[in-house]
Formats: structure tokens, sequence, C-alpha cells
């Protein structure tokens, strides 16, 4: 595991072949016990660690360690990694604090897709097996996923068709998670409430609560940009947020941050047995609609730095692939109006909460995040919204105000900045450039 180039600030964790480097015996020693204490417990038998790399960054959020496990029980690992938060933000019974949410939410999410995992006798997305945690300490234990990189250098450095093996593996996991994980809430909720209060319906209900409000200040938005919004415009804000709120049969366990870096994606043609994708940070997770995730290719990552534009054909083909996993676990995605109405609903819910965030400040400036500006993505997800309103025929007047948005900023801002362009893995052809990405 390593911090990859991910120039937003944010952990980007991924795996690689390199490291920062490895740390002293006094930097790692106040952990060493307590690691060793939890692999004791979590493998049934007497644990010694060795050396310990520091794959991430002094400055990132979480320190990410890769311990060397020199005594153990039969079939250990060799190593494991350990997350932990950075100790001056962390107060273990600070449970409104985002450093403590987010440790809770990743605890919670690799134990309990683990143990799913186990219970259904397969993958669940790909997750990293979860060994133990501390939560005085602040720390989690789970799988090394080893040296593989992640689906964004694939989309940044790699060919068209290595990037869209990545792609398509990224929708079919998301599918199998949310078709494994429908109608177990319960279960999750058992081990997020004995780290600490929060999630549940009341964190749907926070996301539900700020769609609404972004919904209801884009008349206000459209004003500041000299933009009429079309008829009906208020009736139809009210459905996303409903369906963020209560997502009916479509509940099911969201990763909430599918990001092309938060992937370790294993590819034959660079060197591997098989085609392979792992899926890891699950610090966002929580139960909420199942497309909130499922449409992340549509809205073009909405978290994520690393953003570019998709081809159409590929995005509808994630989608196909996507709804045939899904419905293995949750058979109303077999019902095309059910489904079309889900799709469009969370797609116009992720655009509101991106303008939501956005839009005032990119009317007076544009920014730079990653590997593209605040204006693009505002610009991209209007067009990718008002298209798919007109071809299905929901929330139309949402639809038609978004097309007019979009519009009206596109002529403002001109060709500054110029319209986003696709990752470059699709701009240089089905060969690509086989060199790009270094061997496994």
């Amino acid at each position: 595991m390593f911090v990859s180039k991910n120039p937003s600030g944010r952990d980007g964790v991924t795996h690689g072949s390199s490291s920062p480097g490895v740390i002293g015996t006094d930097a790692c020693e106040e952990l060493r016990p307590g690691i060793q204490a939890a692999l004791e417990r979590a493998l049934a038998g007497s644990v010694r660690i060795g050396a310990v790399d520091r794959v991430s960054n002094p400055d990132r959020r979480n320190q990410l360690l890769r311990c060397h496990l020199t005594q153990a029980p039969p079939g250990a690992p060799a190593t494991v990694m350990v997350k932990r938060r950075r100790p001056g933000d962390y107060d273990s019974d600070a449970h409104d604090a985002p450093a403590t949410q987010g440790l809770y939410r990743d605890w919670a999410g690799l134990e309990f897709l683990s143990a799913l995992s186990m219970e259904l006798g397969g993958d669940i997305a790909g997750s990293p097996r979860f060994y133990a945690g501390d939560r005085a300490a602040g720390f989690v234990i789970m799988e090394d996923l080893g040296s593989a990189r992640g689906l964004d250098d694939h989309l940044l450095n790699g060919t068209a068709d290595e990037a869209e093996r990545g792609l398509l593996m990224l929708a079919a996991a998301l599918g199998r998670m949310h078709a494994a994980t429908t109608g177990r809430e319960s279960a999750y909720m058992r081990i997020r409430g004995a780290l600490g209060p929060g999630d549940g319906p009341a964190a749907r209900a926070a996301n539900a609560a700020e769609v609404a409000r972004a919904g209801e200040s884009l008349a206000d938005r459209c004003t500041a940009a000299c933009v009429t919004p079309a008829p009906g415009l208020t009736q139809d804000v009210v459905a996303p947020a409903a369906a963020v709120a209560d997502p009916g049969p479509f509940l099911a366990y969201t990763h909430g941050d599918p990001c092309p870096d938060n992937t370790v994606v294993s590819l034959s043609s660079r060197g591997y047995p098989t085609d392979a994708l792992r899926l890891f940070d699950y610090e966002i997770g929580g139960y909420r609609h199942a497309l909130w995730d499922g449409v992340y290719g549509r809205v073009r990552f909405p978290t994520c730095w690393c953003v570019r534009d998709l081809p159409e054909a590929l995005v509808e083909r994630m989608e196909v692939t996507y709804r045939a996993e899904l419905v293995r676990g949750c058979p109303e995605a077999a019902d095309d109006r059910l489904y079309t109405r889900a799709l469009v609903q969370s797609c116009v819910a992720w655009v509101l909460t991106t303008l939501g965030r956005s839009l005032a400040s990119a009317l007076d400036a544009d920014s730079e995040w990653g590997v593209a500006t605040q204006r693009q993505r505002i610009l991209l997800r209007l067009r990718v919204f008002a298209d798919l309103s007109r071809r299905s025929g929901c929330l139309e007047a949402l639809g038609e105000t978004a097309g007019r948005l979009g519009e009206a900023l596109g002529a403002r801002w001109g060709t500054d900045p110029p319209p986003m362009d696709l990752y470059p893995a699709f701009t240089r052809g089905p060969a690509g450039d086989p060199s790009a990405l270094p061997p496994p």
C-alpha cells in the first residue's frame, strides 16, 4: 500500500510496489504491543512483528503501516496493513468528529463485509479481510492487498482496453456488494453501534436534507446565472431527496466513495494470472440507496480528484453490468420502470449535492481539483443529467433546467476552461501505450 499520486489532499490510499520507507523501531514501538495483541486474538496464536514499512506520507490524515510477521500461527499472512488515524485528530469518544466517524465506518465496513464473505462463501466487492481493531488506539488491521495499481493509473496512463476492463470490474463489484447486503442493515448496525453512535436512518436523513437544500437553492443559482427555471422545478426536487431518505427495496451497504483511486486492479495484460479488482477505504461506507454507488460512473466519480469524461457507450455497459449483479439480491431492479426512476433520482441527487457544494464559488472563479476544474465538472454533470432526463422522460423539469443552466454557464465561461476531455486511456486508441504502466 502507498499513497497514490493524488493532488487532492485526501488519503488516496492505494497499493503499489514501493513505499516512502521503513520507520524506525522507536516510531512504531508505541503501537507494536497493541498490534501484536490484537493479531494474537484474531489469529488465535502467538504473533511477533518484525520490520514495519511506513507506506503513507507523514502529513496524511491516516498513518499506514505494513507490518511483517516474523512469528504467527499456520495460515497467517506474511504481512498485514495497519491503518491508524493521525493521533492529534482522533478521540475515540468524539463520535461526531470526522476523524472518529471515518475510522468507525471503515472498521465496521471491513468487519461486516469480511464476515459476510465468510458466511456466503464468496468475495464481496474484493474488500480487504478484516483482522482486528483497537478503538482506544484508533487503528484497524486488515489484509495487505499487495502491489497492484489503482484504476486511476489505468485511466490516466493505461490503454483503452485495460481501462474499460477495470471500470466494468468496478461496476460488477459494486453490484455484487449491494446484492449481497440488501436486507442486512441490522447486522451492520450491530458492528457499527458497538463502536459508537452514528449512521443508519439518521445519516440517510442528513444526506437527504443536503439534497433538498441544494434543490431548493437551485432556482436562486439559476437567477444568478440569468437562467429561467423550467415550470415544475419545485415539485421535481422533492423526489430525489425522498429516495435518499427512504431507498425502499434499494437499501444496501454502499461504499460511498468508490473512486478509481480506492481500488487495486490486477490485469492479465500486466502480468497477473487473471483480471481482478479490490475495493478498499470504507470511511464513507454505510447503508443508503444502492444507486448512490451505482451511478458513480454516470455522474463521473463525484467525490474523486481523478475526473475526466467517459465514452457514453462504456457508461451504458457499466450500468448493464452493475444491474445484472444487483438483481441477484434486489429483484425489484429487474423492473425497468422502477430501476430507471431510481437511476435518474440517484443521478440528480449527486448533481444537486455537487452543485450545492461548488456552484456558488464557481460563479466567481474557477479552481482546479486533481485533473479537472470545478467548472468542467459542473458543465459535464449538468449535460449528463439533462441528457439522461430527456431520454428517460423522468424529472423533466429538473432536466430542462439543468440543460438551460449548462448552456448559460458554458456561454458565460467560454473556452476557459475548455470542455472536459476523455481520460487519456481513451484518447490513445485501442492499443494505447503498453509501456505507460510499470510491470507488477
